[in-house]
């Protein structure tokens, strides 16, 4: 439209209009062309504010791009001189680049599907961004005097090791090394507003970013601290086997004495699933404590699982973590069939520790975890009627979840008893009646052997708690099947 508003008669005007890009592809490579043809610096600048804009891990504030673009890599200090004005930065972006407020808050941002645009020509346009956001975000870091001061501090903090397991080969090796030869006060002064003791021990950094050169040049300095390594766990949980094994090669304690190490925060770009978000293990609560077992079964990596099972000094594998988690009950919550099959194939795996008062089977059949429930159900050496707490068993815990697959394979293995009273004196069957699961109540009835007129410690068969929770179907169909005794009338 610029050009266009600077034609003087119609004949210029058609001319110009022929020259106009027919796709919006050819659109963004006209436009491109012009910035080309800037002065370099200039052309630099505009093809950073792209880079950065569309691919920051959140769209970033005025401030924190214009301090981003302030900042020297491996430097100490902000020099406020270095910082671009906001009309430079949007002028030499040809009006692909706008501000918007949101909030009270103003945010760069492409216009259109500039932004599609640009993430699919990363490999042409932009091969590096990720080492620019990660040697920045280092530097800022570093910085001597309190990096949280400055509008940059939170995305440094939360979103560098994002951008650093991005980067190829051993590209930010010497920044992250750098960062990490750091005092460890360092991150410690960071982290302090967060109350809680994030990654402040340098040597877990490495591990966080997948740098395998890093590593192993930390692992060679004598000078290291191992005292509170916790880069063990933080390997197991995202599955980086390969740095597992270098780990566990070494004749070092790279654990606590117990064999416990700090897991300090979800790792990013993983999820819980409801199972393990139900059991309150959370990486993000404060402080827990894990062993690296535990650390790659509650993700279910089998590979990093074999190679700490290898290992002399990590192989925890009957330990818990400070929530009572272990190797196997969180392989469980996670349902990752593989990594329980493995662990249940060692000979010393101990089945009667409980997680929450409940046995590992329990906590299979009350998620529905039916294949689960199946290799437990195909050992001689698991009792399925081994009570957890409130003396509550796999049946009861199925029966509670409503998780019909599990109740199936538990009736149908001939091991459970299915009449089992819990510390209430409930059965199953007094417990789906009381539920309302008429499905529940049609499986449990047709069992041989099912007792209907068990009572519970209050006097109370299933049927008689169905007709006080008025689940008139259930009433019916225990009915039909003669719950209904001379007592009940």
């Amino acid at each position: 439209m610029e050009l266009l508003a600077h034609c003087i008669n119609l004949v210029q005007l058609y001319k110009e209009l022929d020259k106009l890009p027919s796709t919006l592809e050819k659109a963004y490579e006209h436009l491109l062309d012009r910035i080309n043809s800037l002065p370099q610096a200039n052309r630099d600048l505009a093809y950073r504010v792209f880079g950065w804009v569309a691919f920051a891990e959140h769209p970033l504030k005025v401030e924190e791009l214009q301090h981003a673009f302030a900042i020297e890599p491996r430097t100490k200090e902000l020099n406020r001189a270095n910082t671009t004005d906001e009309d430079i930065l949007l002028s030499i972006c040809a009006g692909l680049v706008i501000i918007v407020v949101i909030d009270h808050q103003r945010y760069f941002k492409f216009v259109h599907d500039t932004q599609e645009y640009f993430t699919s020509q990363q490999d042409k346009l932009f091969p590096r961004i990720h080492v620019d956001f990660t040697c920045i975000c280092l530097a800022h870091m570093s910085f001597n005097d309190n990096p949280l001061k400055y509008p940059f501090s939170w995305y440094s903090l939360f979103y560098w090791d994002f951008h650093a397991r991005k980067c190829s080969g051993s590209t930010t090796v010497n920044e992250i090394l750098a960062f990490l030869d750091d005092k460890p006060t360092q991150m410690e002064n960071i982290t302090q507003p967060f109350q809680e003791p994030y990654a402040h021990y340098t040597f877990d950094a490495a591990f966080f970013t997948d740098v395998l050169h890093a590593v192993k040049l930390l692992l060679a300095d004598p000078g290291v601290n191992l005292q509170h390594l916790c880069g063990v766990c933080l390997a197991a949980y995202v599955g980086n086997d390969m740095m597992v094994r270098l780990l566990t090669s070494r004749e070092s304690d790279a654990v606590h004495r117990e064999g416990q190490v700090p897991f300090l925060r979800e790792v990013p770009g993983t999820s819980l699933s409801p199972a393990q978000k139900d059991s309150s293990v959370s990486m993000g609560s404060r402080a827990p404590f894990c062993t690296p077992l535990i650390a790659a079964a509650s993700n279910g990596h089998q590979k990093s699982i074999e190679a700490l099972l290898r290992s002399r000094k990590l192989n925890s594998l009957n330990a818990m973590s400070s929530s009572g988690l272990t190797a196997l009950s969180s392989a469980i919550l996670c349902n990752s069939i593989p990594v329980v099959r493995h662990l249940l194939c060692e000979h010393d795996i101990d089945m009667s520790i409980q997680f929450k008062g409940q046995t590992p089977i329990m906590l299979a059949a009350g998620y529905g975890f039916d294949e689960i429930v199946k290799l437990f159900l195909e050992r001689k050496d698991d009792d399925p009627n081994a009570p957890g707490e409130n003396g509550r068993t796999a049946l009861h815990a199925a029966i509670e979840g409503s998780q019909h697959g599990s109740i199936d394979l538990l009736l149908k293995s001939g091991h459970v008893d299915v009449n089992r009273k819990d510390s209430k004196g409930r059965t199953a069957l007094s417990i789906a009646a009381g539920l309302g699961d008429v499905q529940s109540v049609k499986m449990l009835v047709d069992h041989m052997g099912i007792d209907m007129l068990v009572k519970d410690n209050d006097g109370k068969s299933a049927y008689e708690i169905a007709v006080e929770e008025r689940q008139d179907e259930i009433v019916t169909l225990l009915a039909e099947h003669g719950a209904k005794d001379l007592g009940d009338e």
